[in-house]
């Protein structure tokens, strides 16, 4: 009998050991993404089954001025054109299936990707999202278009030149 209470009270010690272990690795893993999430220019939100939400946070909100503490709690209307969040995406999100749209706030230019969160029952519980800001790659990407169509009317121009110095020559 005292040997199977010292053999308990060995592997509780132990399960206690390693509860201890698993938190802090956890509280360590939550430390490392506040970090990148500080300091990424990002928007993460996590919003329940209601669109409110849950988490709000990211460099990507410094030039808002958004008090993100206050949104807790808050619906996406309440900030809706501020911030590249929609109410349609959480919808279409809160259907079960991941999306990723590009949108408009201000000049700037989001990339705002959404993935529901689910229950064990595999019900959809609430979404969570990132909104990366891709303003430069949008706007080379226009640039690029505009030099392609100057480039498509230049050679249409020349190919015009040229057709036209082919039926001078033809005539001579």
């Amino acid at each position: 009998l005292e040997f199977r209470r010292v053999l308990f009270r060995s592997k509780m010690k132990e399960a206690e050991q390693e509860k201890i272990r698993i938190q802090r690795e956890l509280l360590e893993t939550q430390k490392r993404l506040e970090a990148v999430v500080a300091n990424s220019p990002i928007i993460l939100f996590l919003l329940d089954d209601k669109g409110n939400f849950t988490l709000f946070e990211g460099k990507g909100l410094h030039d808002t001025g958004i008090d993100t503490k206050s949104q807790i709690g808050e619906p996406i209307e309440s900030i809706s054109s501020l911030i590249p969040i929609s109410r349609d995406d959480f919808a279409e999100t809160m259907k079960g299936k991941e999306r990723t749209s590009v949108c408009q706030v201000g000049e700037k230019f989001y990339e705002v990707f959404y993935s529901p969160m689910k229950s064990e029952n595999d019900d959809v519980t609430g979404v969570i999202g990132v909104a990366s800001d891709i303003t430069i790659h949008k706007l080379a990407e226009e640039e690029l278009k505009k030099a392609k169509q100057r480039s498509e009317e230049h050679t249409s121009e020349l190919q015009s030149h040229s057709d036209l110095v082919c039926r001078l020559l033809l005539e001579k």
